[in-house]
């Protein structure tokens, strides 16, 4: 399954950035590209619908072209919660589901009214799971949020997710493990030109983005172990060596991780990824939205739909 590729838009939550949500009912659209060498490997979409009690968030993920001869697939995660007066978010079900390889996957996560897991249903190939063996997550860390509801937080903040030159960590749970994200933000703006791929383009706040697996590890053998740790020093020595290009702005070299640029939709209230550029097994893959858009949702609540 090739997690590498699908959405990366997970940046962090915390309190301080939950109470800017839209009181009346939207709905905020956005199309994503995924790009290889100018190439087009994979397209997403993503959907937040929110009222004044309640959001609803749905993403989704295809293979595209050259990716497709090699893993075919799709995915679609949904979050649904409420809001509650003070802004902070009460997730209520995480769903992450899909077809990768030839092969289904699903799995649910209830949550209770204190935010802790109430259940999950699970039900992935035999042989993933055999070829991703995880250690056992203490109970006491199985709370919410999951990754979408973080990502509702993190876009609708009044203030830029991690801050400006400093480090914030958040934290979920997805699941199978914990996992701990770090974001830092650059101060000032890069000018992000127009791709031929997209016309939107302009002002906007780059940003690095890492994660971290802190309960929920992979269990490996000495072998992976040493595989994976030659891998990430192949990726460092890369990346000192200077072959990350700049083609997508003026980023400063202190940021790590998958890196965002974050332009402000004051009309939407929103922190919107435009780029991202991210390292995969095949290179660099870029990240490039193509669509955007705001509409009236109605009345109804939407974590009921």
């Amino acid at each position: 399954m090739t997690a590498s590729f699908r959405p990366l838009f997970i940046g962090a939550a915390a309190a301080s950035l939950m109470a800017a949500l839209p009181v009346r009912a939207e709905t905020h659209e956005a199309s994503y590209e995924f790009r290889w060498g100018g190439l087009l490997i994979g397209e997403s979409d993503v959907r937040l619908t929110t009222d004044e009690d309640s959001y609803k968030i749905e993403t989704t993920f295809r293979t595209r072209g050259l990716l497709s001869l090699f893993s075919k697939g799709e995915s679609r995660a949904s979050a649904t919660g409420d809001i509650l007066p003070d802004g902070t978010l009460a997730p209520d079900r995480y769903v992450s589901e899909g077809r990768w390889g030839g092969d289904d996957y699903r799995r649910m996560i209830r949550y209770d009214d204190t935010g802790r897991v109430a259940g999950i249903e699970q039900d992935w190939p035999e042989e993933w799971l055999k070829d991703d063996k995880r250690e056992p997550v203490p109970e006491d860390q199985q709370t919410g949020p999951d990754p979408l509801s973080l990502l509702v937080a993190a876009v609708s903040g009044a203030t830029l997710p991690g801050g400006v030159e400093s480090d914030r960590v958040w934290r979920s749970f997805e699941g199978r493990s914990v996992i701990d994200f770090r974001v830092r933000c650059l101060d000032g703006m890069d000018e992000v030109p127009e791709s031929r791929h997209s016309p939107i383009a302009g002002e906007a706040v780059a940003c690095g983005l890492t994660s971290e697996i802190v309960a929920g590890k992979p269990i490996e053998t000495e072998k992976e172990r040493k595989k994976r740790e030659k891998r990430e020093a192949k990726e460092l020595a890369a990346k000192d060596r200077g072959h990350d290009d700049e083609r997508d702005g003026t980023l400063e070299g202190d940021l790590r991780g998958l890196r965002l640029w974050l332009q402000r939709d004051e009309v939407a209230g929103l922190w919107l990824p435009i780029r991202a550029r991210m390292r995969s097994g095949w290179g660099t893959v870029r990240m490039i939205m193509v669509a955007s858009e705001v509409s009236d949702s109605g009345a109804e609540s939407v974590a009921s739909r």
